[in-house]
């Protein structure tokens, strides 16, 4: 807890102080998680029959481990924010307090979505992990998430993206009537 204390102090400290600043961390951490949903949207409307599997894989990856296992972690393991835990917290975005802090489901949600997209796309994937990684720095800079937080969702995001991922290659396999060798 000393060392996620350290690191929050650090990246929150950053804030307050200089309104550029304030405002890219409030973009990352408000902003751009929408702005990240949307080229998917535009491929399901560009060709929704080409496009249908590979968006339902992702969303799928990433509605499970934000609304199925974030869930049960916080509820096995309920953890008081920083901005509950600390006195003067540079809290930049407009939040209130009543769920728990690990993992942050903002966080293993685009991490999940990172990595199916990256799976299939290495290009396409590298810059999401590039922009999720900016939400979970912005995440603890606002002041609403632990570091370990943070790492906790991403390494779950990862997780459940691979694992979804898998299976749904073993299903296209099994559809299209292949074996596995």
């Amino acid at each position: 807890m000393e060392a996620d204390i350290f690191v929050f102090n650090i990246l929150n400290g950053f804030t307050g102080n200089w309104f550029l600043l304030d405002f890219f961390f409030f973009f990352c951490a408000k902003i751009l998680p929408y702005l990240l949903i949307l080229p998917f949207l535009y491929l399901l409307l560009k060709d929704h029959r080409k496009y249908a599997f590979y968006v339902g894989e992702i969303f799928f990856a990433a509605f499970f481990v934000r609304y199925a296992l974030c869930e049960a972690i916080r509820h096995i393991s309920p953890r008081e924010r920083p901005l509950n835990a600390l006195e003067d917290v540079n809290v930049i975005i407009p939040f209130t307090t009543e769920n728990a802090s690990l993992p942050s489901g903002h966080v293993a949600f685009f991490f999940a979505l990172s990595t199916v997209a990256f799976m299939r796309n290495k290009k396409a994937g590298s810059a999401l992990f590039f922009f999720s990684f900016l939400i979970a720095l912005s995440r603890v800079a606002a002041g609403v998430h632990w570091p370990s937080d943070v790492v906790i969702g991403a390494l779950v995001g990862l997780a459940s993206g691979f694992i979804v991922f898998k299976l749904s290659q073993k299903i296209c396999k099994k559809r299209s009537g292949q074996t596995e060798k």
